[in-house]
């Protein structure tokens, strides 16, 4: 896009930064902004920003930042670039959270094998050392510093639990990624 997703503005006003708070405030009281140098719109500025775990390590260095300062228990991962989402398709995924899973995403429709790793639910326990053995890197970790350092990657290596979206919830999990997609939201 040439410039912050974050702060571009959507045909239906406001950024999308703004648009993604609006959303996981529905859901939830504490909310933060992952990523470095991030201005926040006016009506943001009383969020609180967390630096991404490794600098360019891309979303999986936000979501380990995340869940290394969240409470122990389930945080959400909710891209700015996203701004179809409703609070109930994150409603969805909170609903599948269970003891025996690490992460709940929503499968791809589009892609076989592949995830929605970016609205997705992941407990704090895949970024935390094991209690026996604090020299071993949580398996976040273990993905961010192995040099993939993809979500995708991570989930392979968890415990998840995968969700069919509904084809009105694949509409509202897809991204902005290019000019061509922000002008056709404005047609929409």
């Amino acid at each position: 896009m040439g410039r912050s997703k974050a702060l571009i503005e959507l045909p239906t006003g406001g950024t999308m930064i703004e648009r993604a708070v609006q959303v996981a405030r529905q859901i939830t009281d504490e909310v933060v902004v992952l990523g470095r140098e991030i201005h926040l719109p006016a009506s943001l500025e009383e969020l609180t920003v967390v630096d991404d775990e490794k600098p360019d390590g891309g979303p999986l260095a936000g979501l380990c930042s995340l869940l290394k300062c969240a409470d122990p228990g389930w945080g959400l991962l909710l891209a700015c670039d996203m701004p179809y989402i409703e609070s109930a398709v994150i409603r969805r995924l909170m609903a599948q959270a269970d003891p025996d899973t690490d992460a709940v995403v929503f499968e791809r429709t589009e892609r076989r094998g592949s995830y929605h790793a970016c609205c997705a639910l992941y407990h704090s326990r895949i970024a935390r050392a094991p209690v026996e053995n604090r020299a071993q890197l949580a398996p976040a970790f273990e993905v961010l510093f192995d040099g993939d350092a993809s979500l995708n990657s991570l989930l392979k290596r968890i415990r998840v639990k995968a969700i069919k979206p509904t084809p009105e919830e694949s509409r509202q999990l897809r991204n902005i990624n290019t000019p061509e997609d922000l002008a056709k939201m404005g047609s929409n």
